[in-house]
């Protein structure tokens, strides 16, 4: 057992990982190496406001984009990615847009 100051980092892909596996992980397509922030909202708030129309959308803040976001990080539908590391948490052992999953997918051992 090693202690905090003895963690051996290992770079896989655009991660860090303590005690990295010795297969790699999967190159996510996409993936941004950090946050990206437009500042636009412009499709957020239209999204909303047609929204609003059917409930109270006052405690909706975000519209993802689950075709743009990849590996760690969520899109937004303004072209923003945030690090994903709470809200949809079944998707971060796997990541978003899995190539490996994918591919999987279109088995027809499935």
């Amino acid at each position: 057992v090693r202690s905090a100051n003895q963690v051996a980092w290992k770079r896989v892909g655009v991660r860090y990982l303590a005690n990295a596996p010795d297969t790699p992980m999967p190159d996510f397509p996409n993936e941004p190496s950090a946050p990206v922030v437009t500042g636009s909202s412009t499709n957020s708030a239209a999204l909303k406001e047609r929204m609003n129309a059917l409930q109270d959308t006052r405690t909706g803040h975000f519209f993802a984009d689950y075709e743009k976001s990849s590996g760690n990080y969520i899109a937004d539908v303004d072209g923003n990615y945030y690090l994903d590391i709470l809200n949809q948490i079944s998707s971060l052992a796997v990541g978003y847009n899995n190539p490996v999953l994918a591919e999987a997918a279109k088995s027809d051992e499935w």
